[in-house]
């Protein structure tokens, strides 16, 4: 017959896999929600910073060529979408002289009413 502490020592043995496992699942769990609320955070930030601009189409301005000018840093295709949502333009991109589209400015492009953001536009209220 086996001894109390026999049976006591097996009960409490600790299995090393399961432990590696639990270890797992925990490191798993802390970098998911590490990664989840900095995701947000960022894009929180980034939302908050967007600012937009009121530009009035002149001849030969195209939404490529607009894009180009107020961000030359970016890739154009992300901001002439951003521009089509903003202005309702799904169904017909094409744009006309004298319309008026608001668009995402970055901070060097933001200035008082009146003033010129680039060569090609001018900014209204």
């Amino acid at each position: 017959m086996k001894s109390r502490q026999t049976v006591y020592r097996k009960r409490w043995r600790v299995n090393p896999v399961r432990l590696l496992m639990n270890i797992f699942l925990l490191l798993s769990l802390i970098l998911f929600f590490h990664y989840f609320t900095r995701s947000i955070t960022v894009q929180n930030r980034e939302q908050e910073s967007e600012t937009f601009i009121n530009i009035i189409i002149e001849k030969g301005d195209t939404l490529w060529s607009i894009a180009r000018a107020l961000h030359p840093n970016r890739d154009p295709r992300p901001v002439v979408a951003m521009i089509r949502d903003l202005n309702g333009l799904q169904e017909n991109p094409t744009v006309f002289p004298g319309q008026i589209l608001k668009i995402p400015a970055p901070a060097r492009a933001i200035g008082k009413r009146g003033e010129t953001a680039t060569a090609f536009f001018r900014i209204v209220p």
